[in-house]
C-alpha cells in the first residue's frame, strides 16, 4: 500500500483511505508499513527520542505495524499514538511477536477503551463467563496453543449463542458492553464472537481500571446450562 499523503492519526488515515474509495469490512489492512512510519514521523516532531527508540532499535516496523493492526481491528481507540509507542518500547523486550505484544500492551490502553463504552464515570456494563465455563474453554486454548480457532465447534456454537442471546437486550437498549474473561481466553474469545455480536469488546480483567465501577448484566452460564439452551 502507497502512502496517503496524511500525518494524522491512525483513524485519520483510515478516513483518508475510505475516500479514496478503500474500506470494508477490514478496515485494519488500510495500515500499512507507510502509514505506521508516517505516524512515527509525525511523533518524532513532538517526541523524537521517544519516536526514535522503537524502530529499528527495539522492534522492526512490520512488526508495530501488525500491532497497530491488531488493535484497529477490535476498534481499540488509536488516536494516541504515543500512548501505544510508549507501551511498545516498555514491553519490547518481553516479545518480538505482533500477536504477543498486543496482547501485552492491552492493559495499558484500557482506560481508553473502557471510556469509549462507558464514559468517564459510568459503570461498565459487562457480560461475565462462568468459571467453571472458563476452565473448558481454557483447557481448549492450552491444547491448541496459538491456534486462531482452538475450541470445538459445538462448544463454540453454543457459547457464541449463549453470550449473543446475552447481549440481545442491551443490544436492543443501545447500551455499550464489553464481554470480560481472562488473558488467555480474551482474543480467541473474540474472534469466537466476531461474526456473531456487531464489534464485540472483550476485555481482559487487568484492562479495566481499578477505580472504575462493573454493572455485570449477565453471566454465561456452565456447559449444563448451554447444554439446555440449545
Amino acid at each position: 500500500m502507497g502512502m496517503v499523503g496524511f500525518d494524522g492519526t491512525v483513524d485519520d488515515v483510515i478516513d483518508s483511505l475510505r475516500a479514496q474509495g478503500a474500506g470494508g469490512n477490514d478496515e485494519h489492512r488500510l495500515i500499512g508499513q507507510d502509514e505506521v512510519q508516517a505516524l512515527l514521523d509525525t511523533l518524532a516532531d513532538s517526541a523524537p527520542a521517544l519516536a526514535g527508540a522503537l524502530v529499528p532499535k527495539l522492534l522492526p516496523l512490520a512488526t508495530v505495524t501488525a500491532v497497530f493492526q491488531r488493535l484497529v481491528e477490535e476498534a481499540v481507540p488509536v488516536r494516541d499514538t504515543r500512548a501505544i509507542v510508549s507501551a511498545l518500547v516498555a514491553n519490547a523486550t518481553r516479545s518480538t511477536e505482533a500477536a504477543e505484544l498486543t496482547e501485552i500492551i492491552r492493559p495499558a490502553l484500557g482506560p481508553a477503551i473502557v471510556q469509549t463504552l462507558a464514559g468517564l464515570k459510568e459503570p461498565l456494563a459487562a457480560i461475565a463467563i462462568d468459571p467453571a465455563l472458563e476452565n473448558l474453554l481454557a483447557q481448549a486454548v492450552r491444547a491448541a496453543p496459538g491456534s486462531a480457532w482452538p475450541f470445538d465447534p459445538d462448544l463454540g456454537a453454543r457459547v457464541g449463542a449463549a453470550v449473543s442471546a446475552a447481549a440481545d437486550a442491551l443490544i436492543a437498549e443501545n447500551r455499550r458492553f464489553a464481554i470480560v474473561t481472562t488473558p488467555l481466553l480474551r482474543r480467541p474469545l473474540w474472534a469466537l464472537l466476531r461474526a456473531r455480536l456487531p464489534q464485540p469488546v472483550v476485555l481482559a480483567f487487568g484492562e479495566i481500571p481499578d477505580d472504575r465501577a462493573v454493572d455485570v448484566v449477565a453471566v454465561v452460564g456452565g456447559t449444563q446450562q448451554l447444554t439446555e439452551g440449545t
